[in-house]
């Protein structure tokens, strides 16, 4: 039904579309002002964002409609300086989507530096800590509207076999959906390996994550393709994809190394959604 809605308005858009001097989605249906944006898109992340000059540049005949941006946390491995209120207000107005990323401390049965704890009341403490941190930087540091604000945990991949440390990241998980929901409730999601993260070990805790990010380079777009790691009826209207990585593009004579994405779920920026069959 959303797309047939879609098509019928997709004529009208595009002209006003066009008559406003903006890239008009190939479906596009327009939501109340300030509604969350919930998107059917292509989309690229890397680690450092790109500047003002790379984002112009991509923008225009290219197939990307929204980006993956660290935002923070203990363990973000590029200092992203070009993050700031003023890029995010700058990008979100020239029509890009965003998903803001946090990674923070990992499981404790890896080598990372910063580890939550084993123990699983002070691993959902610790959750509930770092979505606080989160979202004190997304709403005081960068001014991003919290309101159904969509945010993704960076959990790399760990020994899903060991039952303690499986336990501890469910645990660690629980804390940060729930801080992120209370109201105004936050979108809090899951990043991660759909086999090494164990992505769909999450489905069971409560709360469990609003969305996923499943990481699968198999070069297939589709959402609803996760090789069988993801059950299909988990987070079915509410998944993204990461599936290809490290893949070197050049548009309008600006050239990125980015990791490739697809998105059937939420998304930060204007009130705009899509309807890609590439993605869902």
């Amino acid at each position: 039904m959303r797309k047939f809605h879609a098509l019928l308005l997709v004529a009208g858009l595009l002209i006003a579309a066009a008559a406003a001097g903006t890239r008009p989605a190939p479906e596009q249906l327009q939501l109340t002002a300030g509604s969350q944006v919930r998107g059917d898109a292509k989309g690229a992340d890397r680690c450092q964002a790109p500047s003002h000059t790379q984002m112009a540049a991509w923008w225009s005949g290219t197939p990307f409609w929204w980006w993956g941006v660290y935002i923070g946390g203990s363990m973000m491995l590029c200092a992203n300086t070009n993050v700031t209120a003023s890029w995010i207000n700058t990008e979100v107005n020239r029509g890009w989507r965003l998903l803001p990323i946090w990674v923070g401390p990992q499981a404790p049965c890896t080598g990372y530096a910063d580890r939550f704890p084993s123990n699983t009341g002070d691993a959902y403490n610790k959750g509930y800590n770092v979505a606080h941190n989160a979202y004190n930087h997304a709403s005081n540091d960068l001014n991003m509207d919290m309101y159904k604000l969509p945010i993704a945990y960076d959990l790399e991949p760990f020994d899903t076999t060991n039952s303690g440390c499986l336990a501890a990241a469910k645990a660690f998980i629980r804390g940060w959906d729930a801080y992120l929901n209370i109201a105004p409730a936050q979108k809090p999601g899951l990043y991660g390996s759909v086999g090494g993260s164990g992505l769909d070990d999450f489905w069971s805790i409560d709360p469990n994550p609003y969305f996923i990010w499943g990481a699968r380079y198999d070069g297939d777009s589709h959402t609803s393709d996760f090789g069988g790691y993801i059950g299909s009826s988990h987070w079915s209207n509410t998944r993204h994809k990461q599936y290809q990585k490290n893949v070197t593009r050049t548009y309008n004579s600006v050239k990125m190394t980015v990791d490739l994405d697809c998105a059937h779920g939420p998304l930060y920026g204007l009130a705009d959604t899509y309807v890609d069959s590439a993605c869902s």
